[in-house]
């Protein structure tokens, strides 16, 4: 027996849509949907996509974010217009600056004031954070001074909104890693000392509808720590005829049929065979989304350190 050899099979959007509305007969085999079909179809993928997030946490969804947790700081915004200006450490305060002038920055909306003495700058102040940072921008000072080294500090994360974060653990500047509880809006909100100052050892993530907000109890008393997050992501967008799908091979067959089950009162298609289509899409869809999940059991065990 020869077999290929390869296992790269994969899709497009339109082809998709082609298999669904053959499976509901709107057309033949060798036959194209008209543009209008093309475009209501592609509406009704993207529709029920995003829908599909609410069916659990598939494995290739998993993403590992980074936030930098910055002194004072108790909320950090994550999400596409999310990252900010929140501070300038001054490393060196350079020399020949008078007493006061303003900070602008190298990109984005950002703006600041600094004051100096004898030439020094001492403290910065941000009068506009800006958003959308993904990188952190220079600082330039006005005044003539020179000789300056200061380092930028963003707040929050500009990626993709999680849709939840399910756990996370924090490291310190040494490298050392402590876990951080996930609790709930509840938990937080009758928490007592929101502004305690320490290490973090709490989050409570609210999602909302742009950019998310992470609080964190306790509020960092330093700089130099780093949260890790296990989020779970939003599947990507199917915006053009040739995209491939964010989805492995094994879910075609659920795309296909779940399409098929979505537009099938769109197309008029008889209550019988509804039925047969809905029964089908949703053997599929549970199918994947039982495989898509981790495997490995959770075991609790004794801590052996102990306590003293």
């Amino acid at each position: 027996m020869t077999t290929s050899g390869t296992n790269t099979f994969s899709v497009t959007r339109d082809e998709i849509i082609e298999a669904s509305l053959r499976i509901l007969e709107v057309i033949g085999v060798g036959e194209e949907p008209i543009q209008e079909d093309y475009t209501n179809c592609s509406q009704a993928l993207n529709i029920m996509i995003k829908s599909w997030a609410k069916k659990g946490f598939p494995l290739w969804v998993y993403q590992t974010l980074e936030v930098d947790m910055l002194e004072g700081l108790a909320v950090y915004p994550i999400g596409p217009t999310a990252a900010y200006v929140y501070s300038v450490t001054i490393n060196d305060g350079g020399s020949g600056y008078p007493n006061s002038g303003t900070v602008t920055f190298s990109s984005g909306a950002a703006s600041g004031t600094y004051t100096a003495e004898d030439g020094v700058i001492q403290s910065v102040t941000i009068t506009a954070g800006g958003n959308s940072y993904t990188t952190a921008p220079t600082a330039s000072f006005s005044g003539g001074g020179s000789g300056e080294d200061v380092t930028v500090n963003l707040g929050g994360l500009t990626t993709s909104r999680p849709l939840r974060i399910i756990d996370a653990f924090i490291r310190n500047p040494q490298g050392f890693d402590t876990p951080i509880t996930v609790i709930s809006q509840q938990e937080y909100d009758i928490y007592g000392d929101k502004d305690s100052e320490g290490v973090p050892n709490q989050l409570y993530y609210d999602n909302q509808l742009i950019n998310g907000q992470m609080y964190v109890v306790n509020v960092p008393a330093e700089d130099g720590w780093t949260m890790f997050l296990t989020a779970q992501r939003m599947f990507e967008d199917m915006s053009t005829a040739t995209d491939t799908f964010d989805f492995p091979q094994e879910w075609y067959q659920a795309l296909k049929w779940g399409l098929a089950n979505e537009l099938s009162d769109e197309y008029g298609v008889p209550e019988a065979k509804i039925n047969r289509i809905e029964v089908r899409a949703n053997m599929y869809l549970n199918e994947c989304s039982d495989w898509s999940q981790e495997e490995p059991g959770v075991y609790f065990s004794m801590n052996p350190q102990g306590t003293m």
